[in-house]
């Protein structure tokens, strides 16, 4: 029994080895965006305004309507929360320009202990190698604990039959709509389901843990940028009025106030600025419609404005 249990942790232990470089259809939209941004990014000159976070920020703010109201150059580097922190960190740092504005609408579970999810071991075993090597080898070992039965059959069998090459840009199936410059411009209140209605309605509510590890990633970041002539500014997330809990949630956030101040990281707004209800909520408590997403964008233009962050281009 126990020899068996060893054998099987083994097979599991070797997914990230077996099946490096496997492309498969689960990680494709995720793939395709990293490599969208950095495209964008690179088309971009320097004293840009650059939005990083997961998918609240993909959906819920304009690139587009910050550069046609500031006159500033903007990018949605928005991608998905589930890659965690220290990847969607990597992502900005790889696409960082001196003179650069990066401002971090970071959804609160990433200020949490570290966890691997599915979007991030479809993304390092197929598409980012060399991100998952240059981990301590506690993190790969923790990475590689972190798959399941599920995973490896679901890339044996696609391994078999993987699917066809597609050019960067090309819209996959299921995937969002987005512009040149990362925003989704396709969440329209007319496509909602009442599907998405129930998924925004059951999802759980949470109360959140404040993380040491997630903070010093995060000060190291902030650290660098500056370092580069790089400013960095964390605002709160879009999330659903309901996902707040501020009572319960109320020593989560007086934490996170100490520790950015102590850290001497800048942050602007408080937890209500970008919150929303059900009439701007599109397929999940994070994601907002179209019309919402320009609205809060507007929101996010006033806060760096007020704040004297935002000057017109040399």
């Amino acid at each position: 029994m126990a020899g068996a249990a060893i054998v099987m942790l083994m097979v599991l232990l070797s997914l990230p080895v077996l099946f490096a470089g496997t492309d498969v259809e689960a990680g494709r939209t995720n793939a395709d965006w990293v490599n969208r941004k950095a495209a964008a990014s690179a088309a971009l000159t320097s004293k840009r305004i650059v939005l990083l976070g997961g998918s609240n920020t993909l959906y819920g703010f304009s690139a587009e309507t910050i550069t046609r109201q500031t006159g500033r150059p903007a990018l949605n580097a928005g991608l998905n929360a589930g890659f965690g922190l220290k990847y969607l960190l990597h992502i900005g740092r790889n696409i960082a320009k001196p003179g650069d504005l990066f401002v971090l609408p970071l959804e609160y579970p990433l200020f949490e202990k570290a966890q691997v999810h599915d979007s991030a071991i479809f993304q390092f075993i197929s598409h980012d190698q060399a991100w998952l090597k240059s981990l301590s080898w506690l993190e790969r070992f923790e990475f590689s604990w972190a798959v399941r039965i599920k995973h490896w059959q679901y890339y044996y069998l696609n391994s078999q039959n993987p699917p066809a090459p597609v050019a960067l840009g090309t819209r996959l199936p299921g995937a969002p709509l987005l512009n040149d410059v990362g925003d989704v411009i396709d969440a329209d209140p007319a496509s909602i389901t009442p599907q998405m209605r129930e998924a925004v309605k059951n999802e759980t509510i949470r109360v959140w843990k404040l993380d040491n590890d997630a903070l010093n990633v995060l000060q190291k970041f902030a650290e660098d940028l500056q370092a580069l002539d790089i400013t960095v500014i964390v605002v709160p997330p879009n999330v659903h009025e309901r996902m707040l809990n501020n009572t319960a949630n109320k020593a989560f956030f007086q934490q996170l106030s100490r520790a950015m101040t102590d850290r001497g990281i800048t942050t602007l707004g408080n937890p209500q600025l970008f919150l929303f209800s059900d009439n701007c909520a599109y397929d999940t408590n994070w994601h907002l419609t179209r019309p919402c997403q320009i609205k809060h964008t507007k929101k996010l233009i006033q806060l760096l404005k007020d704040s004297g962050r935002i000057a017109p281009p040399e």
